[in-house]
């Protein structure tokens, strides 16, 4: 049996939005994998958020380790 790591990231207001308020998260077979996939998906939402003309939130709260 191989054993295996995952890295799961979240971003509430993001992440909330794409999924009408339940919980969502982007994942990597390393933590730095997890952290570019997040960061795209960050970018991607920033870029349909003006293009919808909907209000982009300031970031709150603070980077945390589970």
């Amino acid at each position: 049996m191989t054993q295996s790591t995952t890295y799961a990231l979240f971003v509430p207001t993001v992440m909330r939005s794409f999924t009408c308020g339940t919980p969502y998260s982007v994942d990597g077979n390393t933590y730095q994998e997890a952290l570019s996939n997040v960061e795209v998906v960050i970018q991607e939402w920033i870029e349909t958020a003006k293009e919808l003309k909907r209000p982009i939130p300031p970031p709150k709260g603070k980077l945390m380790y589970a």
